[in-house]
């Protein structure tokens, strides 16, 4: 893709160099640079892109989008900018040709639940006859295709290139998890999310936010900017009402809202919930209708997980019984009260929880 046609998504820029060469390429890693790419120097908490512009060039750079004033050989384009990391997401997002735009995309956040709440919704949705592709922490998951994660939230060039190869092969709806990390640092600013799912807040990454209310402005902000319409269809906030903060991101919001939660006459909840070793089983009861669950899941913890689940997949359309075949269905999670089998008929449990509101949920669960 010409440059020229690439820089058509960057609001304010100044140039220089070589006029229009032809980009093949995107990435923010000068070790992977490879010929007639785009290098994006974006600085981070303990490296510097900046530092790294000889090597890219070395490898095979056209052009750099930086923030500071570089003087690189006259044959390579420089492009200034306020916010490098930004614009990163911008410039993917043209040169993947909007990947997102054909897909239903819901976003999960939330201190705890994320990963299972993804899972559930994946499973309902094949179970509603879709083709879903899911990002989390565990992998990023579609059709036949399964890719370890090395971070909850891809940098917005990864996702955007994710996306891309998503759409190519068929993927209707896309299901993520949202981290706090990847909202601050602007990777997920031009997802098109049509439902955003709020799980729980409790004390977590505060080596990065500064206080406990600046973790849950960075996760406010999913809400905050989802608009009310999104390729022509009503956005969706499905909120857990029992979190303390779920009021105030329902003052946040100007999409419609599905509340969900066990403590009062939420738009979702569920009744005569029965949980032992053998899963879990309750009645879900909903503005479209109720359905008896069955999950082989433990925990009522993961009751909440299924409600949230619940409310997306109503979001897009998917019908009660479906919701109950779907959580039917997710036989486990890894690493999310998840059963070890043996020989000696011992009821062995693995989780992965090591924050002290998910590891007590899971402890009296």
């Amino acid at each position: 893709m010409r440059l020229s046609l690439l820089l058509e998504a960057v609001k304010e820029y100044k140039y220089t160099g070589n006029p229009d060469p032809d980009i093949t390429g995107l990435n923010y890693d000068s070790r992977k640079i490879r010929p007639g790419e785009l290098f994006v120097a974006v600085k981070g908490n303990t490296l510097d892109g900046h530092k790294f512009i000889q090597k890219a060039i070395d490898n095979g750079a056209k052009a750099v989008l930086v923030e500071e004033g570089v003087i690189p050989p006259p044959d390579i384009s420089v492009i200034k900018v306020s916010d490098t990391r930004r614009e990163m997401s911008r410039l993917a997002a043209r040169f993947y040709e909007y990947p997102f735009n054909s897909m239903n995309v819901t976003g999960v956040t939330g201190t705890s639940g994320k990963t299972t709440v993804t899972y559930m919704i994946e499973s309902i949705l094949v179970a509603a006859g879709e083709k879903p592709g899911v990002i989390g922490t565990v992998n990023t998951r579609f059709m036949d295709r399964i890719t370890p994660s090395s971070v909850t939230t891809p940098e917005s060039l990864d996702l955007m290139r994710i996306a891309r190869d998503m759409a190519d092969r068929g993927v209707e709806s896309l299901v993520m998890e949202v981290s706090s990390h990847a909202i601050h640092q602007k990777r997920t600013n031009d997802l098109p999310f049509r439902t955003v799912v709020f799980t729980n807040l409790s004390r977590d990454h505060l080596d990065y936010h500064a206080t406990l209310e600046d973790y849950f402005e960075t996760k406010s902000r999913l809400f905050k900017n989802l608009p009310m319409m999104v390729n022509g269809k009503k956005s969706c906030a499905v909120i857990n009402m029992d979190d303390p903060k779920g009021r105030e991101l329902c003052k946040l919001t100007k999409a419609f809202i599905l509340t969900y939660g066990l403590n009062g006459a939420w738009d979702i909840r569920a009744e005569n919930i029965r949980a032992d070793l053998n899963g879990l089983s309750a009645e879900l009861i909903t503005p479209y209708g109720s359905t008896a669950l069955r999950s082989p899941l433990l925990g009522e913890i993961n009751i909440y997980n299924i409600l949230a689940a619940a409310g997306a997949a109503l979001a897009s359309g998917v019908s009660p019984d479906k919701i109950s075949e779907g959580i039917a269905s997710l036989m486990s999670v890894p690493g999310r009260l998840e059963r070890v089998p043996n020989r000696a008929g011992l009821s062995i449990i693995v989780d992965y929880s090591h924050k002290p509101d998910a590891l007590l949920k899971v402890l009296t669960s």
